[in-house]
């Protein structure tokens, strides 16, 4: 699929229904024309030319039937998760407090569990929370990360790997992804203008090679003039722009 550039056309192709381009996809033209409704309004709708069945005729689609630009997927991994799996195994060799406390909503005073029923919630309160606890030996409020030897530099640690594990995801979630390309006034032009030519296909042939530098000979294009005017080309529209 390729976009195309916004411009009101005046009869899309050979239909008579004047629009806007919004994308070619393979030989298909889709764009949006307005009708008018009660009271004066106009809703906007929107349709089809496949160029090679007619371009005397579109088929009526709705907003979910034209194409939409391929988003880039992104994934989500949180490196708290990882910075807790790598802080449990970190914390298993070493001798530590039985129980931790932190605070929980609707209790005033600090709740307490032991070391093993802590989980994922537990461990992001302290290390990003800066709520009341015990002072350091000088005397100083310090952060629960501090007692729970959680430290800047594990929390580091965990993000790069999460950072690597998310790009490694996108990698493979993307494999086939490239960007939706959006051609200019001018290649616009020339698309429009194929779906609304109207002449010999010796001059059609000969325009293709002059705009785009397509190898194409006369015998490779067949073109209807009585019924449905559509044009055959060895390749869909979309793939012999450059």
């Amino acid at each position: 699929m390729v976009l195309l550039k916004s411009r009101v056309t005046e009869s899309v192709s050979l239909t008579r229904q004047d629009g806007e381009p919004i994308c070619l996809s393979g030989n298909k033209l889709y764009f949006r024309y307005f009708v008018k409704v009660a009271h004066g309004k106009e809703e906007v709708r929107y349709g089809c030319v496949d160029l090679s069945v007619s371009r005397k005729d579109f088929t009526p689609v709705t907003f979910d039937q034209v194409p939409k630009e391929p988003q880039y997927k992104k994934a989500d991994v949180d490196p708290d998760g990882i910075a807790f799996g790598l802080w449990m195994m970190q914390e298993a060799g070493l001798p530590c407090k039985s129980r931790i406390g932190y605070p929980v909503k609707g209790y005033q005073n600090l709740r307490y569990k032991d070391r093993d029923d802590i989980d994922l919630q537990d461990f992001k309160a302290a290390a990003h929370d800066n709520w009341s606890c015990e002072c350091d030996s000088d005397g100083n409020a310090v952060k629960p990360a501090y007692w729970w030897r959680i430290t800047e530099a594990l929390l580091n640690q965990a993000k790069g790997m999460a950072e690597e594990k998310a790009q490694a995801i996108e990698a493979e979630l993307n494999r086939d992804w490239k960007p939706t390309r959006e051609l200019d006034e001018s290649d616009t032009a020339i698309v429009l203008a194929i779906f609304d030519f109207n002449g010999d296909k010796k001059d059609l042939v000969t325009a293709l090679k002059s705009s785009w530098g397509v190898e194409i000979r006369d015998s490779d294009v067949k073109i209807d003039k009585l019924l449905t005017k559509r044009i055959i080309l060895p390749k869909p529209l979309e793939e012999l722009i450059p």
